[in-house]
């Protein structure tokens, strides 16, 4: 399958805002890599039930993690964080639709929940070419081995299927532990 111009800019920037999240993690702490697979039974979401913590949200997507962190991911969303940009600020091609997005995220693992906030533009016509794009995401802290983490975690979809991901990234923080210790065990 021949990649487009478009295509590869895409995965080029992607990964320059994933080598920027790199620069967040604290070097002095110990630090996992993230290395999974997420699958959305629902990957339109759900309105009901969607609360976390006693704060109610408008829309929930719930995945299946398996891989270097096992468990929950659940990325939460109020109508006003998704906003439609129809004259955009910057240079864009025409007929591009696009999409401020904004999401409070957390991975509920073995060890602890993994607290994130993403924050993203894309256009949303990437779902008409069978493409794929990048939800980038800062930890932000959590709990158990998480708690004060921080760090990034990308998930990257592609051919324009939003029922699976992968995720790559990196968390760093005072109580993950050195070495090979899986946080699904």
């Amino acid at each position: 399958m021949k990649k487009t111009a478009k295509q590869f800019i895409s995965v080029m920037l992607g990964g320059a805002i994933c080598l920027s999240f790199a620069q967040i993690a604290s070097a002095s702490e110990p630090c996992r890599q993230v290395q999974a697979k997420v699958d959305f039974p629902n990957p339109l979401g759900e309105t009901e039930g969607c609360a976390f913590d006693g704060q109610d949200f408008d829309l929930c997507i719930r995945g299946n993690v398996r891989g270097t962190i096992k468990g929950e991911w659940v990325s939460y969303f109020l109508d006003e964080w998704f906003i439609i940009i129809e004259q955009p600020d910057f240079p864009v091609p025409e007929g591009t639709l696009a999409n401020y997005n904004r999401e409070f995220q957390v991975f509920t693992t073995n060890k602890g929940e993994i607290f994130g906030d993403a924050q993203y533009i894309f256009d949303l016509r990437i779902f008409d070419v069978d493409g794929g794009f990048l939800d980038p995401t800062i930890v932000t802290g959590g709990t158990g081995w998480y708690e004060g983490a921080t760090g990034w975690i990308a998930a990257v979809f592609t051919n324009g299927e939003l029922d699976k991901a992968k995720l790559y990234g990196e968390i760093c923080g005072p109580n993950i532990p050195n070495g090979d210790d899986d946080d699904g065990d």
